[in-house]
């Protein structure tokens, strides 16, 4: 139900920020220190290109060097697919998806 309420946002995506922050709460937050056991996989949504292909992708290598499994989820036909396949970890196949819509993310 939470993720039913957002709204889309429009305007710059700063996918970089956002690996760096789930990073970060996964792998160095005091929480994450009290449960060294937990599953550690993000889920990055994106509806288009990153402000800094470059600097995101280096977010996505440091995660994946801190074994977080990304989840990378294409929404739409803008989507860099370039970008999308280096942030997800391998395998590529399993850990990429693409949807045509928003409405898409229910199945």
């Amino acid at each position: 139900d939470t993720l039913r309420r957002l709204k889309q946002t429009r305007g710059g995506t700063n996918t970089q920020a956002a690996i760096y922050t789930a990073n970060y709460e996964l792998t160095r937050s005091r929480r994450a220190k009290n449960r060294k056991s937990h599953c550690k996989t993000m889920i990055v949504l994106t509806d288009g290109r990153s402000n800094n292909q470059a600097a995101t992708i280096r977010s996505a290598l440091r995660a994946k060097m801190a074994k977080v499994k990304i989840i990378a989820v294409g929404i739409g036909s803008r989507v860099n697919k370039v970008e999308l396949n280096a942030m997800a970890s391998a395998p590529k196949a399993k850990n990429t998806k693409n949807i045509k819509n928003f409405s898409g993310l229910n199945a």
